[in-house]
């Protein structure tokens, strides 16, 4: 649900939704200097269980991942919010209450809870699970 609202394609997450993240991100990052305060990430990937939504999940933490940004994702399971644009499938579980696996590996990355000096890059691939700091 990038930036038309829509499920997008495997494609479409590959390259709209994550220059549209970047963007996102980059821009907020301004703003939390300006303003001198913290920044968290926590609504993004209301999307269904589907390839299409893997990218774009991909997208958005690794934008979050370069730009240093804490991050949680937007629905642990259907709440039956009228505001979603996915119904019952935007969380990681359906509703008989198994995971929605494609999802669930898309979120499940390595990441360094604290970090001694200042880090210049921050770099997980999500399909090798390689990790660089």
């Amino acid at each position: 649900m990038c930036a038309n609202g829509r499920e997008p394609t495997v494609e479409q997450g590959k390259t709209v939704c994550k220059s549209f993240h970047d963007r996102k991100v980059e821009q907020r990052l301004k703003d939390a200097k300006r303003l001198n305060s913290g920044l968290v990430f926590s609504e993004f990937g209301a999307c269904k269980n589907t390839p299409g939504c893997v990218e774009e999940i991909r997208g958005a933490t690794g934008a979050f991942d370069k730009g240093f940004v804490s991050w949680m994702y937007w629905q642990y399971k259907w709440m039956k919010d009228f505001t979603t644009t996915s119904d019952d499938l935007e969380g990681l579980f359906y509703v008989n209450g198994t995971v929605q696996e494609l999802k669930h590996k898309a979120l499940k990355r390595t990441y360094a809870p604290l970090i001694q000096g200042t880090p210049v890059s921050n770099l997980f691939d999500p399909v090798t699970y390689d990790y660089e700091l």
